[in-house]
């Protein structure tokens, strides 16, 4: 990367980090932020008592269906490991080939990991598709 691009881009702060960590010149990097800022859109105050909303950084994303919104709670345990994959769900992203790995690698619901730390954990492991 750092031989065949004049400039890489990404879209936060996050990345920038990740790929610096990774072995990416921090001279290559630049930052061009997503096309909308989703923060500048949230209602600030309730529209019913005109008091100020919780910040949405404080608590998990809600969409108003109960198997989503269950589904993304924070688990509070090492007990659950979510892989996120985010794309345009069009043949030629290879979603098959996303789908057909991770219950390959995961034919069951809860399976034995190595924790970072060294430690081994069964743990729940679950897939969830952003399109």
């Amino acid at each position: 990367c750092n031989t065949q691009f004049d400039a890489v881009w990404v879209p936060s702060d996050f990345n920038m980090r990740t790929f610096t960590q990774s072995g990416v010149k921090p001279e290559l990097l630049q930052r061009l932020p997503e096309a909308v800022d989703p923060e500048f859109f949230r209602c600030k105050v309730s529209a019913d008592t005109g008091e100020p909303l919780p910040s949405t950084e404080d608590r998990p994303p809600e969409f108003g269906v109960e198997t989503l919104d269950s589904f993304l709670k924070p688990v509070p345990d090492r007990s659950t490991f979510t892989f996120l994959s985010i794309f345009k769900w069009e043949e030629r992203k290879n979603w098959h080939a996303l789908l057909e790995t991770f219950w390959k690698t995961f034919p069951q619901d809860v399976t034995m990991m190595v924790m970072e730390d060294g430690t081994v954990a069964n743990v729940t492991v679950r897939l969830l598709v952003k399109t």
